[in-house]
């Protein structure tokens, strides 16, 4: 199934002033900066997989990016800091399951980086975007130990639905859920 947004919305490229950062669509240029991210292990401390080794991971992830914003026209965004143009600080935005009925909030954000602002910011736009697509919920598979990220989804409305653990290391993770029928949590 491809899910397209209407025409009406324009998605590649957004600006929060109050969070300090610009999203846009990721372009192959970004792989560096998203291999010099996952590599780090400071950024990666709350990922079951760890840090990358390779940079072809990288390259594998961007590609796969990049064929879902030319496919659905939505996607991760890079997350740029505007304070610093052009320095990337993360990557955040909605992923799609194989099957396209499903959707993740993704979030890879810099160790160094005032993330909770940045969190919801991400969270907000994810679910303007999400709210035009034939889906009811989105996820977010948070460590159970990162409390910065968790109370910026809180901040965007998200709210644990269950806790399960992770199949590979058995660590404990929050699944947020975001439900885009309830006027109530409106960005």
């Amino acid at each position: 199934m491809i899910i397209q947004l209407p025409t009406r919305h324009s998605v590649s490229s957004m600006q929060f002033a109050a969070s300090g950062v610009s999203l846009r669509k990721p372009e192959a240029r970004d792989t560096r900066a998203l291999f010099d991210l996952l590599a780090d292990e400071r950024n990666q401390r709350f990922n079951a997989a760890g840090a990358l080794r390779e940079f072809s991971a990288a390259e594998l992830l961007m590609a796969r990016w990049q064929v879902q914003w030319a496919v659905h026209g939505f996607g991760v965004w890079v997350v740029e800091s505007l304070l610093e143009p052009g320095k990337v600080i993360g990557f955040g935005g909605l992923t799609l399951d194989a099957s396209g009925q499903a959707a993740r909030l993704t979030i890879r954000l810099a160790h160094d980086e005032s993330v909770t602002d940045i969190v919801t910011t991400i969270a907000k736009a994810s679910r303007a975007i999400a709210q035009s697509l034939p889906l009811t919920t989105v996820e977010a598979h948070i460590h159970a130990a990162d409390a910065v990220t968790r109370s910026g989804l809180e901040q965007a409305g998200m709210g644990v639905a269950r806790q399960q653990a992770d199949a590979l290391t058995r660590v404990s993770k929050h699944v947020y859920v975001l439900s885009l029928r309830d006027d109530a949590l409106a960005a």
